[in-house]
């Protein structure tokens, strides 16, 4: 799927759209690199992924919902189930970045308990965005 909409991941498509099939299986059966979906009919209508950035860090990836489908709760679904996923491998932060332009997945995350604690420049072969770093506690060290 991933090859088929490079709107799905800005910024991070040109990397994602290589991972072979058998590679995206593998990460599908990994407890610490997570990859739920959200069907609505039998239809594809969103996604969420997670991995793990450090023993006890997890990082919140590729959360995505079709646009017809947006501001119906899909994306808090997913979110609470991969933060889920999350906890039971015994994870104690998340981290996510998002686009610093993205007012509603802003406040999605910070319904969440999210907070902004930086700033990230990064750069393609097209442009030059900016992505805010979002962190959350989940379990007391």
């Amino acid at each position: 799927m991933a090859q088929e909409d490079e709107h799905i991941y800005p910024g991070a498509y040109e990397k994602d759209a290589q991972i072979s099939d058998l590679s995206w299986k593998k990460r599908l059966a990994d407890l610490c690199h997570p990859l739920l979906f959200a069907q609505k009919h039998k239809q594809f209508v969103g996604m969420i992924g997670a991995r793990s950035i450090s023993p006890l860090i997890a990082q919140i990836v590729s959360l995505y919902v079709i646009p017809a489908e947006r501001r119906k709760g899909i994306a808090s679904l997913l979110l609470e189930s991969i933060l889920q996923k999350i906890k039971t491998v015994g994870m104690i932060k998340t981290q996510l970045r998002v686009n610093i332009f993205a007012k509603p997945a802003i406040r999605l995350y910070e319904r969440f308990d999210f907070e902004i604690v930086g700033k990230i420049v990064n750069s393609t072969s097209e442009s030059i965005y900016e992505e805010f770093l979002m962190e959350r506690q989940l379990l007391k060290q």
